[in-house]
């Protein structure tokens, strides 16, 4: 298994990466870009990750664990988040739109002011 654990990715490139089985817990992920990224099963996140105004645009992420991650303003539009774990997660203004979560666990999440139009099988915290 690859170890990207508190590794500093600010701004990289990652379209279209398969990070599935890669460490990368507490790296900074600030504005990378993880379009179509195959992330599953992934721990992307531990306590107090930052990912703000990141890229996850038709990210594949089921089975994805994000919990506790501040993902404030980021972009997952049509991502997958299928049986994704989003406990704890602070979504605040990003854009949900057209993202599957199915099976998504959003408990403690924050999702005030994302935009959620066109998601589906979201099942509200």
């Amino acid at each position: 298994m690859s170890d990207f654990g508190q590794a500093d990715l600010r701004k990289a490139d990652l379209t279209q990466a398969d990070i599935r089985g890669v460490n990368m817990r507490r790296a900074n992920l600030v504005g990378a870009n993880l379009s179509g990224a195959k992330a599953g099963p992934v721990n992307l996140l531990g306590s107090l990750t930052q990912v703000w105004v990141s890229n996850f645009e038709h990210a594949r992420l089921s089975t994805a664990d994000l919990s506790g991650g501040v993902f404030r303003k980021a972009n997952f539009l049509a991502a997958d988040l299928t049986d994704a774990s989003l406990r704890d997660c602070d979504l605040r203004e990003a854009n949900l739109q057209d993202v599957e979560f199915q099976g998504a666990d959003l408990r403690g999440a924050n999702i005030e002011k994302a935009d959620l139009r066109g998601s589906k099988n979201l099942t509200r915290p």
